[in-house]
């Protein structure tokens, strides 16, 4: 009696939600058993986004994500090809490929994949640069299994060793309707984006099998900030008070620039829009230096 008790604590422990935020799977070796099944909120839907960072010294076939249903094995699948630059998608065992893709290995990429029933097109997004959009029909996903680690050649099951993923894979998210390009373009980022509504990494509901690894996902270290001079006499500018100042403003003529000032620079100055906050008084042979992120 205790033994079941403890069966069905931990089988409700696996089930539950769980926030993986700043964690990352790795999938260590070369494996037909080890995956990761991912449930759905709902178990129908005409439309979805499938967003996903891996990385990966993988120069073989091998699936980035993988949805079945009992009638497609592959109804939504993310397959790389051994070509190098080629990201094959399949809806419902109807596949294309997209070519000219920047795969790299061992490196960090997002990847995300749109596809919606009613006009049929699917498209491909490589870390935020769009594919060109292609057709492959489909009809509403019923009752689906998502894998993560391997490609499923029935439903729920028949993996492949030699199409298994090795690596690493984080903020896995999908959503039953397609992104806009500047939804894709936030998750890339790593902003303030809308985490998915039938996946979500934030409160995943998954099973592991095998030897998948939890871990903090790895960022870089600190680097020194690379920083630029620029002349205030020779580039173009404008000070422009911030609400402390009552709204107003000076333009490059004047050497009004006080405490609590706001210096925007144009394009012309430093490649975009920037905006930087001044603590003291500017004069027109004033030099500043900019963080990076600014040049």
């Amino acid at each position: 009696m205790a033994f079941l008790l403890l069966l069905v604590m931990l089988t409700a422990c696996a089930a539950s939600p769980q926030d993986l935020s700043g964690k990352m799977f790795v999938f260590p070796e070369e494996t037909s058993t080890a995956n990761v099944r991912l449930t759905t909120s709902v178990p129908n839907f005409s439309a979805a986004t499938v967003c996903l960072r891996s990385i990966t010294d993988l120069s073989r076939n091998h699936a980035l994500f993988s949805l079945s249903t009992s009638s497609a094995d592959n109804a939504f699948l993310i397959f790389k090809t051994a070509t190098s630059d080629v990201i094959n998608l399949y809806i419902q065992n109807i596949w294309t490929g997209f070519g000219g893709q920047d795969y790299k290995l061992n490196a960090w990429q997002s990847i995300c994949s749109t596809w919606d029933s009613e006009s049929g097109l699917v498209q491909l997004w490589l870390d935020g640069k769009p594919s060109i959009m292609k057709f492959l029909g489909g009809s509403e996903i019923t009752n689906p299994i998502a894998i993560l680690g391997q490609e499923q050649d029935s439903h729920g099951g028949g993996f492949n060793t030699m199409q298994s993923f090795v690596g690493m894979m984080c903020d896995v998210h999908m959503w039953n309707y397609v992104l806009s390009p500047c939804e894709i373009k936030r998750y890339v980022d790593d902003l303030n984006f809308t985490p998915g509504n039938l996946i979500n990494w934030r409160a995943l509901e998954y099973t592991s099998m095998g030897r998948v690894l939890i871990e903090n996902k790895q960022t870089p270290c600190c680097m020194p900030t690379k920083t630029k001079s620029l002349n205030m006499a020779t580039m173009s500018w404008r000070l422009t008070a911030d609400s402390a100042n009552n709204g107003e403003s000076a333009d490059r003529e004047t050497d009004r620039g006080t405490r609590g000032w706001v210096l925007n620079f144009g394009n012309d100055a430093v490649g975009q829009d920037s905006v930087i906050s001044l603590n003291r008084r500017m004069r027109a042979h004033d030099v500043i230096r900019l963080p990076e992120h600014f040049l």
